[in-house]
């Protein structure tokens, strides 16, 4: 009998990869593209993965094992196997997986741990694996030429991979290989290795905080006279409109704008075969922009579970100089924008009884409910937020003066002008007659004396029709946050608009003055 299994397993393997493998390969290199890959294909490759687990079975082998021969054996080509994982992964991940996990826990009872020795032995496996996973995985990196803080980083990384230690727990239990009491062991040691990642992660990034704050001073010293600025964005048409903002914004500033431009995909679960892709499409649009403005800019793509954390801990841990982040559609006056919020509001008024006028269709007070008061709030640098309503250029701008707080927007202004070389209107909003007032009056006099372009206006309401000029505002966040719960019709006709925090880390003014 095992004559046989040996046997005949090895002319399976040998039909595989000489008679399979050649097929497929030529099947690749005719189906590359979701144009000609049909439903037909999809099933005859799934025919085929339940043929070749089939076979390893009747053979005596597990039914993985001729799985994992049917996926090695596919076709080369990287956009075929692109394709056929996008068609299963789904299904594979979001119902398979689960229910493998189930009957895994089903057959694990802890009970069958009932004297001090199995405890002692289980304690054994796990030190065992640990040691084997982590240290070998460590060295190993470390013998490449990885740095130490690298090198533990893998080890711990490695020391999660606990799946498939539970598909080998499984298939020796089911074969007999492992008693009950063996397997409970085996499936503790592959637990506790999987859930002390988070908690090991953490204490190597702890221990190397110091470390690291002495690189980031050395970084700093290197990087003097520099204006970074960091430019987190979404959709790929988004980033070169933002890009063209921070340029006509920062361009022109004492400090040489150093901009960074982010982008993020939100799921840890995401296949890396599919990341060149999204950071290709993502980074196309605003990397041709920058080489229209003659502009050298870095790219950074990342994949997150919480892209509002890791913006911020970027932009604090990295010294950054300004963020500039996006609105969200709730604000904005593109076609798509607007049908898409038309349609959030319907669903919302539908399903979940909030019946609201038309109006909420553009309800600026919204932003106030994205992610962006989590970036203005946390982080340690000024934050602008971008609303899209068709920008341009910013040749006619109007700044919004609500309290002496926002007299920062100045300097904004005056960076702006030497950019676009159009013009810049104050309004002044402050009705109060006290020192304040003063103090704006002042200000803003100052501005217009020495400033070409800078102007104010004789008005002092916000209204719709006086946008009617101006292609471009500047607004303090303070401001927005009260305007925007007081003139909401008003603002309906804003035009692009950048909503500046005055965040508390000390701004590099000289680099915004010039």
């Amino acid at each position: 009998s095992a004559v046989y299994n040996i046997v005949f397993s090895i002319l399976y393997i040998v039909i595989m990869f000489l008679a399979i493998r050649p097929f497929l390969r030529m099947v690749g290199q005719i189906y590359h593209n979701k144009e000609v890959i049909d439903k037909g294909i999809v099933a005859f490759i799934l025919l085929l993965l339940v043929i070749s687990s089939y076979f390893t079975e009747i053979l005596g082998l597990h039914a993985l094992f001729g799985a994992f021969i049917a996926g090695v054996v596919m076709p080369e080509n990287i956009k075929f196997r692109k394709i056929m994982t996008e068609k299963v992964e789904d299904v594979s991940l979001a119902l398979f997986l689960p229910l493998f996990f189930a009957s895994t826990g089903l057959r694990t009872e802890i009970g069958l741990i009932d004297s001090s020795e199995q405890w002692i032995l289980c304690t054994i496996f796990i030190l065992v694996a640990i040691v084997g996973k982590f240290g070998g995985a460590m060295f190993s990196a470390r013998f490449v030429g990885e740095s130490w803080k690298d090198s533990l980083y893998i080890g711990a990384l490695m020391n999660t991979r606990g799946l498939m230690e539970l598909v080998v727990l499984t298939i020796g239990y089911e074969m007999g290989i492992l008693t009950p009491s063996v397997f409970v062991m085996l499936v503790i040691m592959t637990l506790v290795t999987t859930f002390m990642t988070t908690p090991l992660v953490s204490f190597i990034k702890f221990c190397y905080k110091t470390h690291d704050k002495i690189i980031e001073q050395k970084r700093k010293k290197n990087e003097m006279g520099l204006f970074k600025v960091l430019l987190s964005f979404g959709r790929a048409g988004n980033g070169q409109i933002m890009l063209d903002v921070a340029y006509q914004m920062f361009a022109q500033g004492k400090n040489k704008l150093d901009l960074t431009a982010l982008h993020l995909t939100v799921g840890s679960d995401v296949n890396p075969l599919h990341t060149d892709n999204f950071e290709e499409v993502s980074f196309g649009p605003i990397l041709y922009g920058a080489k229209k403005l003659g502009l050298q800019i870095h790219t950074r793509y990342e994949i997150s579970d919480n892209a509002g954390l890791d913006i911020c801990n970027i932009v604090n841990n990295e010294g950054f100089d300004f963020l500039l982040v996006g609105a969200g559609i709730s604000l904005s006056n593109t076609p798509d924008d607007i049908a898409a919020n038309r349609y959030r509001t319907s669903f919302y008024n539908r399903f979940l009884k909030r019946f609201k006028a038309p109006e909420s269709w553009f309800y600026p007070g919204s932003l106030l409910k994205d992610k962006t008061k989590l970036f203005i709030e946390q982080t340690q640098c000024p934050v602008g937020v971008f609303v899209n309503r068709n920008f341009v250029k910013a040749t006619n701008a109007i700044i919004i003066i609500n309290s002496a707080d926002d007299l920062f927007l100045i300097d904004y202004a005056k960076t702006l002008l030497r950019t676009t070389c159009g013009k810049a209107t104050f309004l002044n909003l402050y009705n109060g007659n006290n020192e304040e007032s003063e103090q704006i009056k002042t200000a803003l006099s100052e501005a217009n004396e020495t400033t070409n372009g800078l102007l104010v206006s004789p008005e002092k309401k916000l209204t719709a029709h006086l946008f009617n000029d101006f292609n471009f505002m500047l607004i303090s966040y303070k401001s927005w946050n009260t305007l925007s719960e007081q003139k909401v019709a008003a603002l309906q006709s804003m035009p692009s608009t950048l909503i500046l925090s005055n965040n508390h880390r000390q701004v590099k003014k000289e680099a915004i003055k010039g």
